[in-house]
C-alpha cells in the first residue's frame, strides 16, 4: 500500500512524511519517558522542515521519505508550526504540548 503520488482530496496518508504524525509520535515519546528517541524526531522534523523553508521559502503539506523532498501544496503551514514547540523542547524552553 506505500505510496507516494501527490494527492489533495483525499490526501495521501500511505507513506509520506507529515509534521502533524511526526509531533504526535514525538509527543508520545516524551509523555512515556522516551526522550532520546524524542529529541531525535524532533531535530529530524526541523531539520526537513528547515530545508524546505531554504530551498523553497515555504513548508509543503508531506514529503518524500526516501529523499526528503516536499510533495505537495507549498506554502502549508498549518499543524507545521508544531515544530516550534520541537524547537522549544530543544532549546529547553517552554512550549505548550497540545496532545
Amino acid at each position: 500500500m506505500y505510496d507516494l503520488r501527490a494527492s489533495n482530496n483525499p490526501s495521501n496518508w500511505r507513506g509520506p512524511v507529515w509534521g502533524i504524525s511526526n509531533y504526535m509520535v514525538f509527543s508520545g515519546l516524551l509523555k512515556y519517558g522516551f526522550c532520546q528517541d524524542a529529541e531525535d524526531m524532533a531535530k529530524k522534523t526541523v531539520l526537513l522542515f528547515g530545508r524546505d523553508l531554504e530551498m523553497n521559502g515555504s513548508l509543503h503539506e508531506y514529503y518524500d521519505p526516501d529523499t526528503c523532498e516536499p510533495i505537495v501544496t507549498h506554502g502549508f503551514e498549518n499543524w507545521n508550526y508544531l515544530a516550534l514547540n520541537m524547537i522549544a523542547w530543544l532549546e529547553n524552553r517552554k512550549f505548550v504540548d497540545t496532545f
